[in-house]
């Protein structure tokens, strides 16, 4: 981590595979969990919710030395003795190992793989064996502290002092109505053109059944807009809303959800969500170029399609990169929409001056065509994205080639058929490549002169958008095709 908290430096990523999202996005739905603790005794999350406390959860491992200095701080301590059980009772905290690989030993302190004794002294409940809890809380990198209210929304509040941590919690309203819904947008969108449809989610955050909500957008530009939810929910059970045809002008627009309960004309909630419409034109061979600050560990990077389709992605880098510079190239294998997504675990970007370090950081993606991200360390972010309009660049001669070669049915169920009229060339072939590159089909066809048809069978074909590569001689031509 950037900033030096305690005595810890560096957060220690999560062996359970580093989620290239980052942690939950404050303001979501928080998962349940139940499990015993190490005495034995049976832990409820939402049970815990619903005694209308304040939960704080601290996912570690016993030999994660950040983990171990915040623990030893006696922060957590001190919060457990002020405000739970045995003071006013308003907050409860779990410790959460989540390596399955260490033991009974390593907690307390005598196996081979710990920094010290975690038992002893700790007065709040440990919960063991907790990887696949943490894996639900979605956790990337330890320790991630998250602070649960009893409308059971999670933010990450991370190695703060205790008294930033009671600043916190007493500043959420926990209360719950008897009639409430939640709702929670599931991140901010990033698209090339075109309206968007979202999925809201929405929670009972109330004592009583909710059997009907209305969920109320703003801020489009064909708002407001208005989904009504019937079925039954208890405590802390969810469902879903979705909004088709959001229409959204270029540039970003911030969306904002407004959610009632039953027929009431009360909000109870409301978030908000960005969308971001529009894209520089890009070609498919593209090149990133990242120069390191200090923590190079927390920056991770994605390219996706508008599908969500992940093509190439990188990082965590290794700390000894740190203040050096980071240079990667890929090709995309079809043309269209692709958002170019960098995450920064901490929260700053790559401003890494502010922290101490000799420099900022700075990346810059390119193509050919032009830069489709180029930020440095003045950019503060979480996550960051630049939307590519993928476009293959064609003379004259190659667009009267491309007017020949047809496709049909497009989308394909079973077969699709490609056919290329009223061509003279020597040699012809025909290569299929899915979304990750993969050649699929392949055919030689040789010397045409006139029209050439292929019938491919798909049957066995994973639905998606494929590339059909034909290649005439010296020029190739990209054609895509659907296939549900």
């Amino acid at each position: 981590m950037k900033k030096v908290l305690l005595l810890s430096t560096f957060f220690c990523f999560a062996l359970l595979g580093f989620n290239l999202n980052a942690q939950m996005a404050d303001g979501s739905f928080s998962p349940n969990f139940e499990a015993p603790d190490i005495d034995g005794n049976m832990h409820n999350l939402y049970d815990v919710l619903k005694e209308d406390k304040k939960v704080i959860l601290d996912f570690g491992t016993t030999w994660c030395g950040p983990c171990w200095s915040y623990h030893t701080s006696g922060v957590l301590e001190e919060l457990y003795d002020t405000y739970g059980p045995e003071g006013t009772d308003e907050l409860r905290i779990f410790m959460l190992e989540s390596d399955d690989s260490t033991t009974a030993e390593d907690l307390a302190g005598t196996g081979s793989n710990t920094a010290g004794d975690w038992i002893t002294g700790t007065h709040y409940p440990i919960i063991d064996n907790a990887e696949s809890i943490a894996r639900d809380f979605e956790v990337a990198y330890y320790p991630t502290m998250y602070t649960v209210c009893g409308d059971g929304k999670i933010y990450e509040s991370g190695q703060i002092s205790a008294q930033a941590h009671a600043d916190l919690f007493m500043a959420m309203d926990c209360q719950r109505l008897e009639e409430s819904v939640g709702v929670a947008s599931r991140g901010d969108i990033s698209i090339c053109d075109g309206d968007v449809s979202v999925t809201v989610d929405i929670l009972n955050s109330g004592s009583a059944d909710l059997t009907s909500a209305s969920i109320v957008l703003d801020g489009c530009s064909n708002c407001p807009m208005t989904q009504d939810w019937t079925g039954s929910l208890s405590y802390l059970e969810g469902g879903s809303v979705d909004f088709i045809g959001v229409e959204a002008e270029e540039g970003t627009t911030t969306l904002t959800y407004t959610a009632y309960p039953g027929g009431s004309t009360d909000a109870t909630d409301m978030v908000n969500q960005n969308v971001t419409v529009g894209a520089v034109t890009a070609l498919q061979d593209w090149k990133m170029v990242y120069s390191a600050d200090c923590w190079p560990v927390e920056t991770t990077w994605t390219v996706a399609d508008d599908q969500g389709n992940i093509f190439a992605a990188g990082g965590p880098y290794d700390q000894s990169l740190a203040q050096t510079t980071i240079e990667e190239e890929f090709s995309l294998p079809t043309t269209g929409c692709f958002i170019f997504t960098v995450f920064d675990s901490y929260g700053d970007g790559f401003n890494g001056t502010s922290a101490g370090c000799p420099v900022n950081g700075s990346m810059i993606v390119t193509t050919d065509a032009g830069n489709i991200i180029d930020i440095d360390g003045t950019t503060i972010f979480s996550v960051l994205a630049g939307n590519a309009d993928v476009v293959e660049m064609v003379n004259n001669d190659d667009l009267d080639l491309a007017s020949t070669i047809s496709i049909a049915p497009n989308p394909a169920t079973d077969m699709f058929q490609v056919t290329v009229s009223d061509v003279s060339v020597s040699q012809m072939s025909i290569n299929v490549i899915d979304i990750v590159g993969k050649s699929v089909y392949r055919a030689n066809v040789g010397a045409v002169n006139g029209t050439y048809s292929e019938r491919l069978n798909v049957t066995d074909f994973a639905s998606g958008v494929y590339s059909v590569v034909i290649t005439m001689d010296d020029e190739t031509i990209v054609k895509k095709v659907m296939v549900d």
